[in-house]
Formats: C-alpha cells, structure tokens, sequence
C-alpha cells in the first residue's frame, strides 16, 4: 500500500476508491496498526509527474516557450526527475541551434524509454529518397544475375562437349521479345511427317499450329533442353517386393504383357509364357490398394493370353499375376520372392491429347507426349521415325538418346 509509489492517476483513483469503501478501509486500518508492516510514503513533488513523459507538442512548445505557466510549470517538475526527456530537450534545443534544413529527418525516438516514442513530422525524406535508389539498383542487379544464369546454362550435343544456346517458350520469335538482328535466327529445320519445323535458336518453333499451347510448350521445353522428360508413375512401377501368396522360389514361366509399363488400352490383353504339363490357368487383377478387380475364370492350357473383361479405371496403377495348375498344384507367376508385375493406364485427359497428337502426323509431337506420359516403347519408335527422316541433325538423335537411356535404367 505505497500509495506515493503510483502515478498521479493511479494514487487518485485509489484514494477516491479508499474514501467510500468500508472494506478497504478496515484493511487499510489493519495495515497501519499492524508492527511488522512499514508504510512509506513519498509526498516529494517530482513523484508527482514522473510518469507522464513529455509528447511533440510539449517538446516544441517547452523549446519556443509556447506553454501556459501551469504547464510548463508541470513538465518542469517532471523534467527534474526524468534523464529521459532532459536528453530529448536537450537534443531538441541542439539540432534548433544548428539551423537543420526544414527537410531533413529529425528523430528523437527514446530506445528503450517507457511511455510514448516520439518522432518529428518529418520522416527521413532524404534517407527514404536514398533508400530507394538502392532498392531499385539492388532489383536490377538481382535480375541481370538470373538473365544471365539462364543465358549460360549449357545444351550439349550427343557427340561433343559443344554447348548449345538454350531455347525458350514455343512459337517463332517476335520483333517483341528480341531485337532485329537476332530474329529468325535458325537453329534447325527438321522434316516431320511430310511438313517442315523450323526451329530457333531461342527455342522456339514454326509449325504444328495444330497444337494446343500446353503440347506446344512441352515439345519447346524438349528442344530446348535436348532431352524429354519423363513421369513420377514410372518410379511408382519400379520392383518393389511381392504382396501375391504362393510358392517359393523363382516363377517356372514369365509374364510377357504388360510389363511395368504406362499402356494405352483400358482393356489390356494379358500374355503369358505356355508352363508345360499346365492343365489351367486363372488370371487375377489387383489395383494399387491390393483389391481384386479382375478374376478369369480357369482358362484352358492352350490359351497364353486374356482379354479384361471389361475396361480399367484410367489414371491408376495395377498389378497382375497368372497362377498355372499343373497335377492340382499351383505355380503362381511372378513368385513371391520375385517382385510384383504392376502397370499403369494412360489417364483419360492424356488419351484426348494423343488423339489430338495422332491428328498431327507428327512424329516429334507424339514421341515428346509417349515420353512425356511414361509410354517408353512408343517415344522410342516415333523419335526413331523422326532420326531417320533427319539423319544430320543433332536434335532428333539427342531426344531418342534420352528415352533410350531411360529405358535402359529401368
């Protein structure tokens, strides 16, 4: 109850509040007569004040002598005990002194001061003015780096170490986008099912305007890199450990189609090795969450293949087994310690495009969407097709190149 250690409208507050509650009365009665309590109280003036920090208009008007006496006489008392606001006048009064241009910042923020932070109006005009400049000089030097990364990143050729400049978005250069001693800069003319593709030297191209703007863009994205970029489904298909029951050790035959592939077709035709002394055989149909979608039923031991009953789900992933009954025992293909055979089907929104791929008679168009959409095999006969049509060109021989190591790794 140190009345004279709390502001000014602190201690008021609690001295009206005192003087009409009974309670604290009685307590506050206890207090003084209790022994082991020491009251104090502090009635020294500068206690008075010592809270209310000066504000800008009590600063400049204490500096131009613009107060009333009652309160400069007030802020005076409160400037005796604060080392705060003499520092803030003192550094007022200084900064007055030395005639400082009227747009020149002016701060008299207190670090650390309890209360209010003062500032002048004025707010560093010059030093924003500074600021922005090196703002700007700080987004063009950011921007010249990132041209000039790009601009450097090599294209190498199949056979040298040679960099090739690397190529842009797909459509033929405008005055726009380059000045007019770089337009219709050639960088190859490729022979394409019976039309000619020009292809520039900042990666664009002529022809196929058949294409929608996204086909075009993978097929420039293609040309320009030198080589073509393949699916996550065909990580998804990969060995991985088989979940089928059956026997141990390795399968007494194959399973030749599909084969850890993206195919077209929904309604796959299964192929098989013939298992001799085979009385049957039964073909089954998992998808990827391990459920049975397809069961034939017992297929005679001349029959090596099976058509889906009907059509699979578009866009997913599945795995298929063969089980051969040889003497009212079972051999299951692939074994269980061998790894699933699993294959995925072309997604419904990639079947529109290749009929869109299909209506262009290209062979680079079609070899860029099969590598595209993980169809190995199919990239490689169009990329073949497209090499053959263009035996010196670079381009061509650089893509079959890709695809063909691609499937090697697999």
């Amino acid at each position: 109850m140190a009345l004279g250690l709390l502001p000014l409208d602190e201690s008021s507050t609690a001295g009206q509040h005192l003087s009409s509650c009974e309670t604290c009365q009685l307590q506050f009665a206890e207090e003084l007569t209790t022994p082991a309590k020491v009251i104090a109280f502090n009635l020294k003036s500068e206690t008075w004040f010592k809270h209310d920090h000066f504000n800008l208009e009590q600063f400049t008007g204490l500096i131009d002598d613009q107060l009333d006496s009652e309160t400069a006489q007030i802020l005076g008392v409160h400037l005796d005990s604060c080392t705060g606001c003499q520092t803030q006048v003192k550094h007022l009064r200084a900064l007055r002194h030395q005639n400082v241009p009227e747009n020149r910042p002016v701060s008299l923020a207190r670090p650390g001061h309890r209360g209010n932070v003062v500032f002048l109006e004025k707010l560093f005009t010059h030093q924003r003015t500074l600021a922005i400049a090196a703002m700007i000089l700080i987004c063009v030097a950011v921007i010249s780096v990132v041209l000039i990364s790009r601009l450097s990143r090599p294209r190498y050729a199949i056979d040298s170490k040679v960099p090739i400049t690397p190529n842009s978005p797909a459509g033929p250069p405008t005055r726009e986008d380059k000045s007019s001693s770089e337009l219709n800069v050639v960088s190859e003319t490729l022979k394409d099912g019976g039309q000619t593709i020009t292809v520039y030297e900042d990666g664009r191209f002529e022809g196929l305007n058949q294409l929608s703007s996204s086909a075009r863009q993978q097929i420039s994205l293609a040309l320009q890199k030198g080589y073509v970029s393949f699916p996550t489904v065909l990580k998804e298909l990969s060995p991985t450990t088989s979940s089928l029951r059956g026997n141990d050790g390795n399968s007494a035959f194959k399973l030749i189609y599909p084969s850890r592939q993206v195919i077209i077709e929904s309604r796959p035709i299964f192929r098989w090795q013939p298992v001799p002394d085979a009385s049957s055989y039964q073909v089954y149909v998992m998808n990827s969450a391990g459920k049975q979608v397809v069961k034939s039923e017992l297929l005679p031991p001349t029959q090596t293949s099976y058509v889906s009953p009907y059509r699979l789900t578009r866009g997913e992933v599945f795995q298929w087994a063969v089980i051969a009954i040889i003497n009212d025992k079972e051999i299951i293909s692939p074994a269980p310690a061998e790894t699933e055979m699993r294959f995925a089907i072309l997604s419904a929104p990639e079947k529109r495009e290749l009929d869109q791929m299909n209506a262009s008679n290209s062979s680079l168009a079609r070899g860029v969407f099969f590598a595209r959409a993980g169809l190995l095999v199919e990239a490689q006969i169009e990329l073949q097709k497209l090499v053959q049509q263009n035996p010196d060109s670079i381009l061509p021989r650089q893509l079959l190149k890709s695809v063909e190591e691609s499937k090697q790794s697999r």
